[in-house]
């Protein structure tokens, strides 16, 4: 993964992908993603997830967040100095080339004292920033938006009971083995899993 693309040159230094037009990202396309698709879905996100706030202060630790050395975002020193105005999670947004068919990618970064992240890494592909697709775009964000948030297979595991505390496991685990292969009949390395939500059960 690359640095942003220069609109001026086309080619920033260290950047390993070679930046093409529609790699780039113009003011236009900046506008779209932060003040109408990440808003909107945030806010979908706000209205559907409860999440119990631990109060104090949100303190970053780390400087960069993301995937590799090359593709962090830089944490503002800002953030690092500690928030106090009720924040329980940053996001830091960029929007740098993908490689193949990928239009954008997220992960958490640092995990409070129970586990839980309050931060995480978006990258948005400018060439797959679309204002003529509202709805998927809004869909994109909300999928790598959740991803940001813990919801990645590495970190399902470590899901802990909101009541005591304590790591979900045995049949209260939230992700399964359900079967050894794929409604068409295709096999599966390790077993088809399922994550299967207590609350969503419920309801």
């Amino acid at each position: 993964m690359s640095p942003s693309c220069s609109e001026s040159t086309g080619v920033v230094t260290n950047c390993i992908h070679l930046c093409r037009e529609e790699d780039v990202l113009t003011p236009e396309k900046r506008a779209y993603i932060e003040d109408t698709v990440i808003p909107r879905a945030v806010s979908e996100l706000e209205a559907t997830l409860r999440v119990r706030l631990l109060g104090g202060t949100l303190t970053l630790e780390s400087e960069l967040c993301g995937f590799s050395s090359v593709s962090r975002a830089t944490v503002p020193a800002s953030v690092r100095g500690g928030l106090t105005d009720g924040t329980s999670f940053v996001i830091m947004v960029t929007a740098r080339p993908t490689f193949y068919s990928a239009l954008a990618y997220a992960l958490p970064c640092e995990t409070d004292q129970i586990g839980r992240p309050i931060s995480g890494h978006f990258n948005w592909g400018p060439n797959a920033i679309d204002d003529t697709q509202m709805d998927k775009q809004i869909g994109v964000a909300r999928h790598e938006l959740f991803h940001a948030l813990g919801f990645v297979q590495s970190k399902f595991n470590d899901f802990v009971d909101r009541d005591t505390g304590c790591v979900l496991t045995g049949d209260d685990a939230l992700l399964k083995t359900v079967a050894d292969e794929y409604p068409t009949g295709a096999s599966k390395p390790g077993g088809v899993q399922s994550f299967t939500s207590p609350s969503v059960v419920a309801a």
